[in-house]
Protein backbone atom coordinates (compact mmCIF):
# COMPACT_ATOMS: atom_id res chain seq x y z
CA UNK A 1 0.00 0.00 0.00
CA UNK A 2 2.48 2.93 -1.36
CA UNK A 3 0.99 5.82 -2.69
CA UNK A 4 2.91 9.47 -3.84
CA UNK A 5 3.41 11.75 -0.12
CA UNK A 6 2.42 15.43 -0.14
CA UNK A 7 6.19 17.00 0.05
CA UNK A 8 5.08 19.60 2.09
CA UNK A 9 3.31 17.48 4.80
CA UNK A 10 4.98 16.34 7.86
CA UNK A 11 5.75 12.45 8.28
CA UNK A 12 4.85 10.35 11.13
CA UNK A 13 6.39 6.86 11.87
CA UNK A 14 3.35 4.74 13.36
CA UNK A 15 6.03 2.20 15.30
CA UNK A 16 4.51 -0.85 15.85
CA UNK A 17 6.67 -3.22 18.09
CA UNK A 18 8.40 -6.15 16.85
CA UNK A 19 7.69 -5.52 12.95
CA UNK A 20 11.14 -3.81 11.94
CA UNK A 21 10.52 -0.14 13.10
CA UNK A 22 13.63 0.54 14.81
CA UNK A 23 14.99 -0.31 11.57
CA UNK A 24 13.09 2.09 9.71
CA UNK A 25 13.41 4.93 12.12
CA UNK A 26 17.07 5.10 11.65
CA UNK A 27 16.54 4.85 8.35
CA UNK A 28 13.96 7.87 8.03
CA UNK A 29 15.69 9.61 11.05
CA UNK A 30 18.88 9.75 8.52
CA UNK A 31 16.59 11.06 5.54
CA UNK A 32 15.28 14.14 7.62
CA UNK A 33 17.99 14.93 10.23
CA UNK A 34 17.89 14.33 13.90
CA UNK A 35 16.97 18.29 14.65
CA UNK A 36 13.57 18.12 12.27
CA UNK A 37 12.81 14.89 14.07
CA UNK A 38 10.45 14.70 17.19
CA UNK A 39 10.14 11.42 19.10
CA UNK A 40 6.79 10.86 21.09
CA UNK A 41 7.08 8.69 23.71
CA UNK A 42 5.92 7.78 27.13
CA UNK A 43 2.66 6.43 26.41
CA UNK A 44 -0.69 8.34 26.92
CA UNK A 45 1.23 11.08 29.42
CA UNK A 46 3.47 11.46 26.40
CA UNK A 47 0.78 11.76 24.04
CA UNK A 48 -0.96 14.52 26.36
CA UNK A 49 2.62 16.32 26.92
CA UNK A 50 2.72 16.85 23.15
CA UNK A 51 -0.57 17.81 22.95
CA UNK A 52 0.36 20.84 24.93
CA UNK A 53 3.38 21.85 23.47
CA UNK A 54 3.23 25.30 21.70
CA UNK A 55 1.86 25.27 18.42
CA UNK A 56 5.17 26.41 16.75
CA UNK A 57 6.95 23.40 18.29
CA UNK A 58 4.07 20.94 17.44
CA UNK A 59 4.16 22.52 13.44
CA UNK A 60 8.56 22.37 12.87
CA UNK A 61 9.42 18.54 12.88
CA UNK A 62 9.55 17.22 9.58
CA UNK A 63 9.60 13.49 10.88
CA UNK A 64 7.50 12.44 14.25
CA UNK A 65 8.60 8.98 15.41
CA UNK A 66 7.19 6.50 18.35
CA UNK A 67 5.25 3.80 19.72
CA UNK A 68 2.27 6.01 19.51
CA UNK A 69 -1.02 4.47 18.20
CA UNK A 70 -2.60 6.05 15.54
CA UNK A 71 -4.09 9.46 15.68
CA UNK A 72 -0.82 11.63 16.84
CA UNK A 73 -1.92 14.06 13.28
CA UNK A 74 -4.37 15.74 15.59
CA UNK A 75 -2.26 17.26 17.22
CA UNK A 76 0.31 18.16 14.97
CA UNK A 77 -1.06 21.79 12.85
CA UNK A 78 -0.01 20.81 9.42
CA UNK A 79 -1.03 18.36 6.75
CA UNK A 80 0.74 14.67 7.79
CA UNK A 81 1.23 11.56 5.79
CA UNK A 82 1.86 7.98 7.88
CA UNK A 83 4.00 5.43 7.11
CA UNK A 84 4.68 1.73 9.03
CA UNK A 85 5.46 -1.68 8.44
CA UNK A 86 3.17 -4.83 9.80
CA UNK A 87 4.01 -7.99 10.22
CA UNK A 88 2.36 -11.48 10.27
CA UNK A 89 1.09 -12.01 13.80
CA UNK A 90 2.71 -14.99 15.13
CA UNK A 91 6.79 -13.80 14.28
CA UNK A 92 5.50 -10.59 15.94
CA UNK A 93 4.17 -12.40 19.07
CA UNK A 94 7.29 -14.47 18.74
CA UNK A 95 9.80 -11.79 18.72
CA UNK A 96 7.41 -9.61 21.71
CA UNK A 97 8.23 -12.45 23.44
CA UNK A 98 11.70 -12.91 23.23
CA UNK A 99 12.10 -9.10 23.58
CA UNK A 100 10.52 -8.90 26.65
CA UNK A 101 12.48 -12.19 28.24
CA UNK A 102 15.70 -10.40 27.39
CA UNK A 103 15.12 -6.82 27.80
CA UNK A 104 15.40 -6.01 31.44
CA UNK A 105 13.86 -2.43 31.43
CA UNK A 106 10.66 -3.63 29.33
CA UNK A 107 7.69 -3.18 31.69
CA UNK A 108 6.67 -6.86 31.57
CA UNK A 109 9.87 -8.02 31.82
CA UNK A 110 9.60 -9.09 35.74
CA UNK A 111 6.13 -10.62 35.50
CA UNK A 112 7.35 -13.07 32.49
CA UNK A 113 10.46 -14.07 34.08
CA UNK A 114 8.66 -14.08 37.75
CA UNK A 115 6.09 -16.36 36.36
CA UNK A 116 8.27 -18.26 34.29
CA UNK A 117 5.97 -17.94 31.15
CA UNK A 118 6.30 -20.22 28.23
CA UNK A 119 5.61 -18.38 24.36
CA UNK A 120 2.48 -19.82 24.36
CA UNK A 121 1.17 -18.70 28.43
CA UNK A 122 3.00 -15.05 27.34
CA UNK A 123 0.47 -15.33 24.02
CA UNK A 124 -2.66 -16.04 25.50
CA UNK A 125 -2.45 -12.81 27.38
CA UNK A 126 -3.56 -13.39 30.98
CA UNK A 127 -1.60 -10.30 31.99
CA UNK A 128 -4.19 -8.55 29.46
CA UNK A 129 -2.28 -5.68 28.02
CA UNK A 130 -3.50 -4.66 24.48
CA UNK A 131 0.12 -5.10 23.00
CA UNK A 132 -0.79 -8.68 22.44
CA UNK A 133 -4.76 -8.54 21.90
CA UNK A 134 -4.57 -7.60 18.22
CA UNK A 135 -2.07 -5.20 19.06
CA UNK A 136 -1.18 -4.00 15.57
CA UNK A 137 -5.00 -3.47 14.47
CA UNK A 138 -5.70 -1.41 17.57
CA UNK A 139 -2.68 0.77 16.73
CA UNK A 140 -4.14 1.07 13.45
CA UNK A 141 -7.60 1.77 14.43
CA UNK A 142 -8.73 5.27 15.80
CA UNK A 143 -7.86 6.24 19.22
CA UNK A 144 -10.74 6.38 21.36
CA UNK A 145 -11.93 3.14 19.83
CA UNK A 146 -8.62 1.16 20.53
CA UNK A 147 -9.54 3.37 24.02
CA UNK A 148 -13.03 1.98 24.86
CA UNK A 149 -12.78 -1.41 23.40
CA UNK A 150 -11.91 -4.28 25.95
CA UNK A 151 -8.91 -6.80 25.64
CA UNK A 152 -10.32 -10.00 24.22
CA UNK A 153 -13.50 -8.37 22.80
CA UNK A 154 -12.90 -9.26 19.59
CA UNK A 155 -14.84 -6.40 18.08
CA UNK A 156 -14.49 -6.24 13.88
CA UNK A 157 -15.03 -2.32 14.52
CA UNK A 158 -11.68 -2.24 15.20
CA UNK A 159 -10.59 -4.04 12.30
CA UNK A 160 -12.77 -2.08 10.02
CA UNK A 161 -11.11 1.32 11.51
CA UNK A 162 -7.48 0.25 10.76
CA UNK A 163 -8.28 -0.50 6.86
CA UNK A 164 -9.94 2.88 6.71
CA UNK A 165 -6.66 4.74 8.02
CA UNK A 166 -4.97 2.93 6.23
CA UNK A 167 -6.33 3.71 3.06
CA UNK A 168 -6.64 7.21 4.00
CA UNK A 169 -3.73 8.29 6.11
CA UNK A 170 -1.24 6.46 5.29
CA UNK A 171 1.31 6.94 2.13
CA UNK A 172 3.42 3.87 2.78
CA UNK A 173 2.66 0.36 4.39
CA UNK A 174 5.39 -2.31 4.53
CA UNK A 175 5.53 -5.54 5.53
CA UNK A 176 8.37 -6.92 7.78
CA UNK A 177 9.13 -10.15 6.06
CA UNK A 178 9.51 -8.26 2.75
CA UNK A 179 11.38 -5.21 3.89
CA UNK A 180 14.05 -4.58 1.18
CA UNK A 181 10.87 -4.76 -0.85
CA UNK A 182 9.15 -2.02 1.26
CA UNK A 183 12.03 -0.27 0.97
CA UNK A 184 11.90 0.26 -2.87
CA UNK A 185 8.33 1.39 -2.73
CA UNK A 186 8.34 3.46 0.05
CA UNK A 187 11.60 5.26 -1.33
CA UNK A 188 9.82 5.89 -4.69
CA UNK A 189 6.53 7.08 -2.25
CA UNK A 190 9.10 9.71 -0.20
CA UNK A 191 10.16 10.87 -3.38
CA UNK A 192 14.07 9.80 -2.67
CA UNK A 193 16.95 9.54 -5.37
CA UNK A 194 18.69 6.76 -3.59
CA UNK A 195 18.14 4.61 -0.21
CA UNK A 196 21.10 4.36 2.52
CA UNK A 197 22.71 1.01 3.26
CA UNK A 198 21.08 -0.06 6.59
CA UNK A 199 21.74 -3.25 9.24
CA UNK A 200 18.21 -4.78 10.74
CA UNK A 201 18.34 -3.01 14.54
CA UNK A 202 17.04 -4.73 17.52
CA UNK A 203 16.09 -8.66 16.30
CA UNK A 204 15.15 -10.84 19.03
CA UNK A 205 12.43 -12.86 16.87
CA UNK A 206 13.81 -17.02 17.55
CA UNK A 207 10.84 -18.62 15.05
CA UNK A 208 13.56 -19.20 12.48
CA UNK A 209 15.99 -21.20 14.76
CA UNK A 210 13.37 -23.06 17.44
CA UNK A 211 10.30 -23.72 15.05
CA UNK A 212 6.61 -23.51 16.48
CA UNK A 213 4.32 -26.59 16.30
CA UNK A 214 1.17 -26.26 14.16
CA UNK A 215 -0.99 -26.43 17.47
CA UNK A 216 1.15 -23.35 18.97
CA UNK A 217 1.10 -21.31 15.67
CA UNK A 218 -2.41 -22.15 14.84
CA UNK A 219 -3.33 -20.96 18.88
CA UNK A 220 -1.44 -17.54 18.80
CA UNK A 221 -2.88 -16.82 14.85
CA UNK A 222 -6.31 -17.46 16.17
CA UNK A 223 -5.88 -15.05 19.40
CA UNK A 224 -4.45 -12.79 16.96
CA UNK A 225 -7.20 -13.11 14.67
CA UNK A 226 -8.00 -9.55 13.71
CA UNK A 227 -4.24 -8.90 13.03
CA UNK A 228 -3.87 -11.93 10.29
CA UNK A 229 -7.11 -10.84 8.52
CA UNK A 230 -5.32 -7.24 8.26
CA UNK A 231 -2.19 -8.91 7.39
CA UNK A 232 -3.34 -10.88 4.88
CA UNK A 233 -5.08 -7.54 2.98
CA UNK A 234 -2.63 -5.82 3.70
CA UNK A 235 -0.05 -7.91 1.94
CA UNK A 236 -2.26 -8.93 -0.91
CA UNK A 237 -2.48 -5.14 -2.04
CA UNK A 238 1.34 -5.36 -1.30
CA UNK A 239 1.79 -8.19 -3.73
CA UNK A 240 -0.03 -6.61 -6.24
CA UNK A 241 1.86 -3.04 -6.33
CA UNK A 242 4.85 -5.41 -6.48
CA UNK A 243 3.76 -6.76 -9.57
CA UNK A 244 3.43 -3.59 -10.58
CA UNK A 245 7.46 -3.25 -10.43
CA UNK A 246 7.56 -5.65 -13.06
CA UNK A 247 11.44 -6.80 -12.73
CA UNK A 248 12.96 -3.98 -11.72
CA UNK A 249 11.71 -4.47 -8.45
CA UNK A 250 13.98 -7.48 -8.34
CA UNK A 251 16.70 -5.45 -9.62
CA UNK A 252 16.64 -2.66 -7.16
CA UNK A 253 16.10 -4.63 -4.48
CA UNK A 254 19.22 -6.81 -5.42
CA UNK A 255 21.17 -3.60 -5.25
CA UNK A 256 20.21 -2.67 -2.00
CA UNK A 257 21.21 -6.03 -0.18
CA UNK A 258 24.53 -5.91 -2.27
CA UNK A 259 25.26 -2.20 -0.12
CA UNK A 260 24.08 -3.52 2.55
CA UNK A 261 26.19 -6.95 2.53
CA UNK A 262 29.24 -3.98 2.29
CA UNK A 263 27.82 -2.17 4.83
CA UNK A 264 27.93 -5.00 7.15
CA UNK A 265 31.34 -6.60 6.21
CA UNK A 266 32.59 -2.62 6.69
CA UNK A 267 30.94 -2.59 10.52
CA UNK A 268 32.21 -5.78 10.69
CA UNK A 269 35.60 -5.01 9.84
CA UNK A 270 35.54 -1.97 12.16
CA UNK A 271 34.49 -4.07 15.34
CA UNK A 272 37.66 -6.18 14.63
CA UNK A 273 39.65 -3.76 14.18
CA UNK A 274 42.38 -3.57 17.68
Amino acid sequence: MFRARDPESALILLHIPKTAGTTLAIILIGHYGQENTKAVTGGDPGREAFAQEPETERRRPALFIGHQPFGIHEHVPRNCDYVTVIRDPVARVVSHYHHVLNETSHYLHSMVRTRKMTLLQYAQNAIGTKELDNGQTRMLADYSLNARTPVRSGSRDLLESAKKNLENHFCAVGLTERFDESMVMLADSLGWQTIPPYLPARVSGRSGRYPLSRDVTERIRDMNSLDAELYEWVAARFERQAQEYGPALADRVARIRDLNAAAARAAASHTAAP
